[in-house]
C-alpha cells in the first residue's frame, strides 16, 4: 500500500500544471498589462514630450535674443511691432501665413514673419522648429510654430504656438 502512495504522489509532482491554470494565469498577467498601459497614457506622455521640446526652443530663442543684446551692446528694435499682436518666427518673410486655426491658439500677424537668421551662425546651429502635432499644423523653418509679441508696455514675449499641455511662454527684453 505504502509504494502506491508513493507511486501515485511522485507521479502527480511530475505532471506539471494543468490547462486550466495556465489559462488563468495568463488572463492575470493580461488584465495587468492593459491596465498598466491605459494608466501610462502614451498619447499624453508624447505630447508631454513634444511640449517639452517646444519649451526648450522657446527658452533658447528667448537665451539667443539675450546674448545678442549682450554681444552687441544694444536693444532689438522691435518699436515697430504691434504691441499685442503675435508675429510668427520663421523664414517666410511676407509670405508667411497668418495662423488662426484649432490646431494653433495663437493668431498671428497677417503682415509676415519675424526672421531671426542673424542668429544662426552665432547663436543657433539652425532656427529651431517646433514638433508637429500628429494630423495638426506641420512647421517649417519658414514658419516654425514660435512667435514674439510686444505688450503695451514694450516687454517683448516668447511662446509656442500650439503647445498641447503646457502655455509656452517666455518674457523679458
Amino acid at each position: 500500500m505504502e509504494y502506491l502512495h508513493y507511486f501515485v504522489f511522485k507521479k502527480k509532482l511530475l505532471t506539471g500544471f494543468t490547462l486550466i491554470e495556465l489559462i488563468i494565469v495568463v488572463a492575470i498577467v493580461g488584465v495587468l498589462a492593459v491596465s498598466t498601459i491605459i494608466s501610462l497614457d502614451p498619447g499624453k506622455r508624447l505630447g508631454e514630450a513634444r511640449d517639452a521640446t517646444r519649451w526648450q526652443d522657446v527658452n533658447s530663442i528667448f537665451k539667443a535674443e539675450n546674448l545678442r543684446r549682450v554681444d552687441e551692446g544694444i536693444l532689438p528694435d522691435f518699436s515697430t511691432l504691434t504691441p499685442g499682436v503675435n508675429y510668427m518666427i520663421g523664414t517666410g518673410g511676407a509670405a508667411c501665413p497668418s495662423r488662426s486655426s484649432p490646431e494653433s491658439d495663437v493668431t498671428t500677424s497677417p503682415t509676415g514673419c519675424i526672421d531671426l537668421t542673424a542668429f544662426v551662425p552665432d547663436y543657433f546651429r539652425e532656427i529651431p522648429v517646433a514638433p508637429s502635432t500628429p494630423g495638426g499644423i506641420q512647421w517649417s523653418p519658414s514658419e516654425t510654430g514660435y512667435y514674439l509679441t510686444r505688450n503695451t508696455s514694450g516687454l517683448i514675449i516668447f511662446g509656442a504656438a500650439n503647445s498641447e499641455y503646457t502655455v509656452m511662454r517666455v518674457s523679458g527684453l
